[in-house]
């Protein structure tokens, strides 16, 4: 998805005519003395929140989540919203027992889109909603047989993002559980490799490259 982003931004600053530096870092310090040498800064992906001490002297735009009051223009989605509506969707479908795919935690995306979804559906009669918290590299299969036999068997899977989708299909056919005639598995992110596979993914897209040419617009 970054990789899409700075396409976007690479182009745009192509039609527009301006130079665009891409530079990979987390560390603060950097970030800051980048901002002392440009026109602009956009930050892509997850870092860590900007004080308004430290901010740099310059246009500087996140794509992505900032924190509360944190002085910096963002470029975001309505990705809780369109969640909520998958599940809406999921239970036109006949689905009453949907998982979400946490993997293993502590992101703030993937937390916002399951409580949205799970606020749109539980006023709905007959629906149940759960988190799957598991380690992500090779974890699922075994999270999951647990919680079915702890007595909730889902018909859907939502997953955080398209590769765990993948990961979770590769597990349930290795296990004789057929997608999607037994169970339904949709993703988040709308990656390449989604379509690459059999079946392919239902998926969530995000438009990474209209995010980018916005931001540096």
């Amino acid at each position: 998805m970054q990789l899409r982003i700075h396409r976007g931004i690479q182009r745009a600053a192509e039609r527009a005519g301006h130079p665009v530096q891409i530079q990979w870092t987390h560390d603060p310090a950097r970030i800051a003395e980048i901002g002392r040498s440009g026109a602009g800064m956009i930050l892509v992906g997850p870092h860590a929140p900007i004080s308004p001490a430290k901010a740099p002297r310059i246009p500087l735009i996140k794509v992505g989540m900032i924190a509360p009051l944190e002085p910096v223009d963002q470029i975001n989605l309505t990705a809780d919203e369109s969640t909520a509506a998958l599940g809406l969707k999921l239970y036109e479908y006949g689905h009453r027992k949907i998982v979400y795919l946490e993997g293993a935690g502590g992101l703030r995306g993937r937390a916002g889109r399951y409580h949205a979804m799970r606020d749109a559906l539980e006023a709905l009669p007959g629906v149940a909603v759960r988190e799957l918290f598991f380690v992500e590299n090779g974890g699922f299969l075994a999270a999951f047989q647990e919680m079915r036999e702890g007595g909730f068997s889902p018909t859907a899977i939502v997953a955080g993002n398209d590769w765990m989708a993948m990961g979770a299909i590769s597990d349930l056919l290795r296990v004789g559980i057929r997608v999607p005639e037994d169970l339904s598995v949709v993703g988040y992110g709308d990656y390449p490799a989604a379509t690459q596979i059999t079946p392919q993914i239902t998926t969530i897209r995000v438009p990474g490259e209209k995010m980018g040419a916005a931001a540096l617009q």
